[in-house]
C-alpha cells in the first residue's frame, strides 16, 4: 500500500462500532438479530471491515464495540479486543479511548484513531489505506470523507443515500473517520449533546447556529465554509475529504442493500471473499 506507513510519533489504532439490531426485514430472512452478525456471502457482516483494518500495515490494535453484548460474536483474532454494554457511539468512543489509554498511555493519546461503522463491508484494505493517507495529509483533528452523488450512483446505481448539496457538488458522508484522540477527548461532552439531539433540528441549530442549518438546507454552503463553521463550533480542526471510493458510504440499512452487496461481492475480484 504505497504511501501508507507509520507517521513518525503517531501510532494507528481503530474502533469499529458493531452494535445495533438487524433491520426487521433482514432479521426475518436471515435469522440474525444483530446487524454485525448478518450473514453476507457466508460470513458475519462485521468481519469484512475487521479484516480490511487488520490488513493495514501500521495498525497497532483494534477495539470492537459489540453493543449491548458479545453474544454470537466469534472469538476475536490476535490484536483485536471486544467490549460491550455500550448504548451509543459517543459512549463507545469514550470507553475505547479509556481502554487504549490504560494499555498504551501517551502513545495512544498522541496517535491516530480510526473510527468506523462495520456496516460498510465493501471497503477494501487498499481503499482504507488510501483514506488514511489522504486524511493524514490534511493534518486535522478530525477528517470525515465525503463521496459525491454521481460517484456513488456510477458504481451503485440502486443505492439510496442521504445527500447534502454544497457549492462544490452533492455529497453523502462516509462511515469512517480519522481522528486525533487527545483533542477529541476534550470535546466528548459536546459530542454527546450533538448525538442526543441529532434528530432535533432546533436543538442542533442552537449548537451550530441557524445560519449553518439554513445554508445546509438551501444548498448554499461551500465545503470550506462548512469546515470553518464546524471547527469553530466544536473547538476542533475539522476537514472534509472528498473521496473517490463510494464503498466508504454504501452501508447496510435494508434488505435491498444486503442483496446489492451480495451481488457486488459475487463479481471478480471479490468472488473469493
Amino acid at each position: 500500500m504505497k504511501g501508507v506507513g507509520i507517521v513518525e510519533g503517531r501510532e494507528l489504532y481503530a474502533l469499529l462500532t458493531a452494535g445495533g439490531d438487524a433491520p426487521a426485514e433482514i432479521r426475518h430472512r436471515t435469522g440474525a438479530l444483530k446487524k454485525a452478525l448478518i450473514p453476507l456471502k457466508g460470513r458475519p457482516l462485521f468481519t469484512y471491515l475487521l479484516d480490511a483494518t487488520l490488513a493495514l500495515p501500521d495498525i497497532k490494535r483494534i477495539l470492537v464495540s459489540c453493543g449491548e453484548s458479545q453474544e454470537g460474536f466469534p472469538p476475536p483474532p490476535p490484536n483485536v479486543e471486544y467490549f460491550d454494554r455500550m448504548h451509543d457511539i459517543v459512549e463507545a468512543i469514550e470507553h475505547a479511548c479509556k481502554l487504549l489509554q490504560e494499555q498504551v498511555g501517551d502513545a495512544f493519546l498522541d496517535g491516530e484513531l480510526l473510527i468506523a461503522s462495520i456496516d460498510v463491508p465493501l471497503m477494501t484494505s487498499q481503499q482504507l489505506g488510501e483514506m488514511i493517507e489522504q486524511s493524514r495529509a490534511l493534518k486535522a483533528d478530525v477528517v470525515w470523507p465525503l463521496v459525491e452523488k454521481k460517484v456513488v450512483e456510477s458504481k451503485f446505481p440502486g443505492s439510496k443515500r442521504t445527500y447534502v448539496k454544497t457549492r462544490q457538488g452533492t455529497y453523502t458522508g462516509g462511515n469512517i473517520f480519522l481522528v486525533k484522540p487527545r483533542p477529541l477527548l476534550t470535546r466528548l461532552g459536546l459530542l454527546r449533546r450533538i448525538f442526543k439531539h441529532r434528530k432535533n433540528p432546533l436543538a442542533l441549530a442552537s449548537i451550530f447556529g441557524l445560519g449553518l442549518i439554513a445554508k445546509l438546507l438551501s444548498g448554499g454552503i461551500s465545503i470550506p465554509q462548512l469546515e470553518k463553521n464546524m471547527s469553530a463550533r466544536l473547538g476542533l480542526q475539522m476537514r472534509a475529504l472528498p473521496f473517490a471510493h463510494p464503498e466508504i458510504a454504501v452501508d447496510l440499512d435494508k434488505l435491498s442493500d444486503l442483496e446489492e452487496m451480495e451481488e457486488f461481492l459475487s463479481r471478480p475480484p471479490f468472488a473469493y471473499r
